[in-house]
């Protein structure tokens, strides 16, 4: 979870749908202040989009560009597809012809992917998303504000606390670990009760 330096939790979906909003219709802004981020449609909202681009508190952020998804298709099917089995090679040649043919348009690759019963549709889903908070981890940065990586765990299991605690040791994990495991051990045989 990334926040502002004031501990203020940033949108961090927010950031995401906003990379991949590709529609051209929105623009969106992140606040500085309050770590929310905006949506403006720019046909009808003008007047309040001049005043969001003009405010420092505001800052806009830009869709990731077509030719950066492209590059990450590619580098997913040359990872996965390339040298797989011979349906996966044969998928990768269908999507590279298919991507020669349209230049270089994932509109046309896409469906081919999510068509295949192989279920790569997944892995590139994950890919891509990986991609996407990179890509968003980049231009946090470049914001400089102070804005910080804090651990979230999300739930109250012993590894969790120890990870919040920031660095630890092999031997650490390993009790927690073992804490863990005996905790578990314990709540199934309360449950089995």
């Amino acid at each position: 979870m990334f926040t502002l330096s004031t501990g203020v939790p940033i949108d961090e979906e927010g950031i995401v749908t906003a990379l991949q909003d590709y529609s051209g219709n929105n623009c969106y802004f992140f606040d500085t202040i309050s770590g929310d981020v905006g949506v403006v449609q720019i046909k009808t909202e003008n007047k309040i989009l001049q005043k969001l681009v003009k405010d420092p508190r505001y800052k806009e952020v830009p869709p990731i560009a077509e030719s950066s998804q492209i590059e990450w298709f590619n580098e997913f099917a040359d990872t996965f597809l390339k040298e797989g089995n011979k349906k996966e090679q044969l998928l990768y040649k269908k999507i590279i012809v298919v991507l020669a043919e349209n230049n270089d348009s994932l509109q046309h690759a896409i469906p081919i992917l999510d068509k295949s019963p192989t279920g790569w549709i997944h892995g590139w889903s994950q890919w891509c998303f990986d991609e996407v908070c990179g890509v968003m981890e980049d231009w946090l940065d470049s914001l400089n504000l102070g804005i910080e990586d804090v651990f979230d765990g999300d739930c109250d299991c012993e590894l969790c606390k120890l990870f919040a605690k920031g660095e630890y040791t092999l031997g650490d994990f390993n009790e927690a670990a073992k804490k863990q495991a005996l905790k578990d051990k314990n709540n199934d045989t309360i449950i089995k009760l």
